[in-house]
């Protein structure tokens, strides 16, 4: 057994013991913690029904407003000022009076709704809205 008679040595040796307790520590914290701060609002979400499939043999209108507020029903151009009666004239014989809008998002809205006001005045009963995210309209219109 030798023994230091020269005065007390430094010890380098790092203890990691304390560090790995920290840690340990740290990452239960966040265990717990995370579920929590994820959680949101406890509500009451209605229950799934059957939803009825359009029938796709019927004809659709789908009215095409692209950034230039070109109009397109059913890929044809219209002008603005013979929009109400071109859509009478698509609706004509057709129980199904129901138009979908498919708008460039860099329109107006105050335009698009003012569109849909036309629609709802040349006979249209129910005027849906087709959203996509990061829709083409190129592809959509000739």
């Amino acid at each position: 057994m030798a023994m230091n008679l020269g005065g007390s040595a430094v010890k380098s040796d790092i203890n990691v013991t304390p560090l790995v307790d920290v840690v340990l520590v740290l990452l239960i914290i966040f265990m717990v913690v995370t579920p929590l701060l994820q959680k949101g609002f406890d509500m009451e979400i209605p229950p799934e029904t059957q939803t009825v499939i359009p029938d796709t043999t019927k004809i659709q209108l789908v009215l095409t407003v692209k950034a230039d507020a070109t109009l397109f029903l059913n890929k044809t151009e219209v002008p603005r000022q013979n929009l109400e009666e071109e859509v009478s004239k698509a609706i004509m014989g057709h129980k199904d009076k129901l138009m979908f809008i498919q708008a460039d998002p860099a329109l107006d809205y105050g335009y698009v709704v003012t569109l849909m006001d036309m629609c709802r005045q040349a006979g249209i009963e129910t005027v849906a809205l087709i959203t996509k995210e990061n829709m083409n309209l190129d592809e959509a219109a000739p």
